[in-house]
């Protein structure tokens, strides 16, 4: 006789706040295991030797994905930087009301925050991921930026990355297609796609 959902689903919700803190989400198992009177049992850990193990499984505890970004905000119509003299663009702007000074990257899928932006900014961890830079692998934590601004523009609830051994914040694509972008005479003109 299989236990009601009820109580599957509050076995897995005791499991998880137990085990949130101290393990990663790919490592928390739930073990369905038959005591000795046949009774089916769901544990977070592996069955006794006096019971037999029916079946098991692992739980992602990912987040789901933060909302899409979207601006809701627009003052101005174009936003012009000029190239800087070892090259690269660079534009003010703020991350939760925390100044930043980011780099255009058009290479970059996500903005990418450096920690100590994230710290003075207030922003949390959503979960780690595993990343391919140009120095190699690296773990950094995916966010969501509540508002963030530069130029003319503010966009609400941007996904990002947050980086332990990045110097400048990146202005990743996930915030730039949203523009419209022209490269002209050493001059990047930013407007919004209305």
């Amino acid at each position: 006789m299989r236990p009601p959902i009820t109580h599957l689903l509050a076995l897995l919700a005791a499991l998880i706040s137990s085990n949130a803190k101290a393990a990663d989400p790919q490592d928390i198992n739930v073990f369905k295991c038959k005591n000795n009177s046949g009774q089916t049992l769901y544990q977070g850990t592996p069955c006794p030797k006096d019971t037999t193990r029916k079946d098991s499984w692992t739980i992602d505890l990912t987040p789901p994905a933060p909302p899409r970004t979207t601006n809701t905000q627009t003052r101005g119509t174009a936003h012009k930087i000029a190239v800087r003299p070892g090259g690269g663009y660079y534009t003010t702007g703020n991350v939760n009301s925390t100044p930043a000074t980011f780099q255009i990257d058009t290479g970059a899928d996500i903005t990418t925050i450096p920690r100590e932006t994230a710290y003075r900014a207030n922003l949390t961890c959503a979960s780690n991921i595993e990343s391919k830079t140009a120095n190699g692998k690296t773990t950094m934590c995916r966010t969501t930026i509540r508002e963030l601004k530069f130029g003319n523009f503010t966009i609400n609830n941007v996904v990002a990355h947050i980086a332990p051994n990045l110097e400048t914040p990146l202005l990743g694509m996930n915030v730039l297609t949203l523009f419209h972008i022209e490269q002209e005479n050493g001059v990047m003109t930013i407007t919004y796609k209305h």
